[in-house]
């Protein structure tokens, strides 16, 4: 994992628990806030139990304390809608190997305009 990784070396980590059905309660991420935070990173969806995290909520918790906003949505992209402009994050990755699931041209031409149309508008 990287943030352990960089935890090793000397970088701050704070871990935010999840409830019984993997949902991030955006309070407690308010109070994991540190006045060294450097960014808040939350996957998107989880692929095994299915939660989808309320990070339209937590973005504007972010955006209050100045602090960038990245999701991991790689389980997302093309099962449930992913626009950066309305869930709020700064940055958002995608894996490409993720892609592949896509039955036609068409519909990985539809996902990828979705995001990137949403990156225009929120940049």
């Amino acid at each position: 994992m990287p943030c352990r990784w960089r935890q090793s070396q000397g970088f701050g980590l704070s871990v935010v628990g999840v409830d019984s059905t993997g949902l991030v309660d955006p309070d407690d991420v308010r109070r994991a806030i540190r006045p060294d935070t450097i960014l808040i990173s939350i996957v998107q969806a989880n692929n095994e139990v299915g939660t989808i995290q309320p990070l339209a909520e937590i973005s504007r918790i972010a955006r209050q304390a100045g602090i960038p906003l990245h999701t991991d949505a790689a389980q997302a992209v093309g099962k449930i809608r992913t626009r950066v402009d309305e869930l709020g994050v700064d940055l958002l990755s995608l894996a490409g190997y993720k892609f592949g699931r896509f039955n036609t041209q068409e519909e990985l031409n539809q996902a990828a305009a979705e995001v990137v149309s949403a990156v225009g508008k929120a940049g």
